[in-house]
């Protein structure tokens, strides 16, 4: 699954549904990088790619 968002804290999910990528998903950290090297946002925006692999 490849997530775009704030991680938790942020807006764009509440705390239950990154409790449930962590326990029910693994990040797989090396193509999250990748992913995000060349990530651009707007200004003001925090979001960022996460590649996670269910379970």
């Amino acid at each position: 699954m490849i997530f775009e968002g704030e991680e938790k804290g942020g807006s764009t999910a509440n705390d239950e549904f990154f409790d449930v990528l962590s326990a029910d998903f693994e990040l797989l950290d090396v193509e999250t990088l990748a992913l995000n090297e060349h990530h651009c946002t707007f200004s003001g925006l925090h979001d960022r790619c996460q590649i996670l692999r269910k379970q």
